[in-house]
């Protein structure tokens, strides 16, 4: 009878006959045999927009971040050596981790000069992109300068820029907060910007050494000489780039704030 029918292959017979639009091969499927696009490119539409920002979202992995982020405030010496080990599935691993920890300071910061652009710490936080930016090429130095001054057998150097990836991103991490924090209370504080950018350097280099110390294992006096002296050789590359035009600082903010302030000319390092 009719309702006994096996069901018809729509799909199948609706995608029989037409070119794929990227590579105008013959389509018998849902997806292009040669060049794999799906047979139904149809054009955008809100409803697709929105579904495929719904399933790029769904891609961030967000109770991984969330894992990753957490392990590397509370312990991240001993989560980088279990990461290290081969304990890997329940987190994010360090060139993802690094470019969603870049996105997040750097979305934090343009929002705040959209909310708040007259905010004292906003005019700083302009400037403070661009050296987020330099610590994309930069992160394998301190890498390569932990590996030198940290030398342990058990680790090669592929692992020392990995562990520094690591450090780097957690610290976009930290600077966000630290500027979602402090943003209320700017109006209030005498200096803001050089307040803020005291803090910033005093988190980032507090936290530094307790990443190398949970790392490495190192005594404390020792290790903060040598951290120091890794801080001093991070700066000292910046400025030369700076100095050399490699880099330049963010173009002056006009207005009341930068002309009771000057025109920065290079943006705080941290």
């Amino acid at each position: 009878m009719s309702s006994n029918r096996a069901p018809s292959n729509a799909g199948h017979d609706a995608a029989a006959g037409k070119n794929c639009l990227n590579c105008e091969t013959a389509i018998d499927g849902e997806f292009c045999k040669v060049c794999g696009q799906a047979s139904s490119a149809e054009r955008y539409s809100l409803s697709s927009l929105a579904q495929e920002v719904y399933i790029q979202l769904r891609k961030i992995e967000a109770a991984k971040t969330a894992r990753t982020v957490w392990a590397l405030t509370v312990s991240p010496g001993q989560f980088v050596r279990d990461y290290l080990a081969g304990k890997r599935v329940a987190y994010i691993n360090p060139v993802r981790y690094f470019f969603y920890a870049f996105f997040i300071e750097v979305t934090v910061k343009l929002a705040a000069v959209s909310v708040v652009p007259e905010n004292p710490l906003v005019v700083q936080a302009q400037g403070g992109i661009t050296i987020e930016l330099m610590n994309f090429g930069l992160t394998i130095v301190w890498g390569l300068l932990w590996s030198v001054l940290y030398y342990k057998a058990d680790l090669n150097l592929i692992e020392y820029v990995i562990s520094a990836i690591f450090f780097v991103a957690q610290t976009f991490i930290l600077s966000a907060a630290l500027l979602l924090v402090m943003l209320p209370f700017a109006v209030a504080l005498p200096s803001p910007a050089v307040i803020h950018a005291s803090i910033d350097l005093a988190v980032y280099f507090a936290y530094s050494c307790i990443f190398a110390y949970t790392l490495f294992n190192v005594r404390w006096p020792i290790l903060i000489l040598k951290q120091i002296l890794v801080a001093v050789i991070f700066v000292a590359i910046i400025w030369i780039l700076f100095s050399k035009g490699y880099y330049r600082a963010s173009k002056p903010v006009s207005g009341p704030l930068t002309e009771q302030a000057g025109p920065r000319t290079l943006p705080p390092v941290r």
